[in-house]
């Protein structure tokens, strides 16, 4: 469904546009002493959302939010506990 309905593309593309936009706000020395954390990939990623939007490969937004989202997700919250 997701590859069929613009609303739920937006609703995905959005927050991944934020990540990339937050990432490339980080310290390096906050990147250095995380290496689990892909902020190379997140700012490309929001790169591309943000400058190429009629070339997204919607699958791939779809695997990026089911796969590599979620750990990344974690350990930033084991980060913040």
């Amino acid at each position: 469904m997701f590859l069929s309905v613009t609303m739920y593309q937006d609703a995905l593309i959005r927050p991944l546009e934020v990540i990339g936009e937050a990432a490339g706000n980080l310290s390096a020395e906050f990147v250095e002493k995380n290496p689990a954390i892909p902020v190379s990939n997140m700012k490309g990623m929001r790169n591309l959302l943000m400058h190429q939007y009629f070339r997204v490969d919607l699958n791939l937004v779809w695997q990026t939010c089911v796969t590599d989202i979620p750990p990344i997700r974690e350990y930033l919250l084991a980060l913040v506990k």
